[in-house]
């Protein structure tokens, strides 16, 4: 699933630029990178990375037993920032809302996971040489 989302996020991202400002357009995958930066220190200075995940959860609600997730559609428009709607096999869907920010904290959430695994996939954001193509919409399944 995350080796095939990530280049729909950097896609939701480049697009986000152009829809911004589209005089930028022509340079949006130089720009993403350096906006990746941008927001990660603005988020590092405001919070923590390094604080572990704490087990406290006070709700559930797709039951305790996780999900299996077989889809994720990424929506983007100029009114809203991008979205990511997660199907699940057997509990429906939910969507997630992100703000630039958020998308470019969630970026480096996934690429510190991916890191801590085995999988042997790299995600990397645009301004870096091996970046990923946007090979169009994938179903998942």
């Amino acid at each position: 699933m995350v080796k095939a989302l990530w280049p729909g996020i950097i896609h939701a991202l480049e697009t986000q630029v152009g829809l911004d400002n589209p005089n930028a357009a022509h340079a949006s995958s130089e720009i993403v990178g350096m906006e990746h930066q941008a927001r990660i220190d603005e988020i590092r200075s405001r919070g923590d990375f390094d604080v572990p995940y704490s087990p406290d959860i006070d709700g559930y609600p797709f039951g305790k037993i996780p999900i299996l997730l077989v889809q994720a559609n990424i929506n983007i428009s100029s009114k809203h920032g991008p979205r990511i709607n997660f199907v699940s096999a057997e509990n429906g869907s939910f969507e997630v809302s992100f703000t630039s920010s958020m998308l470019h904290g969630f970026c480096t959430v996934l690429q510190d996971a991916v890191k801590a695994t085995d999988w042997d996939i790299e995600l990397q954001m645009p301004s870096s040489a091996s970046a990923v193509e946007w090979e169009g919409p994938r179903l998942l399944n």
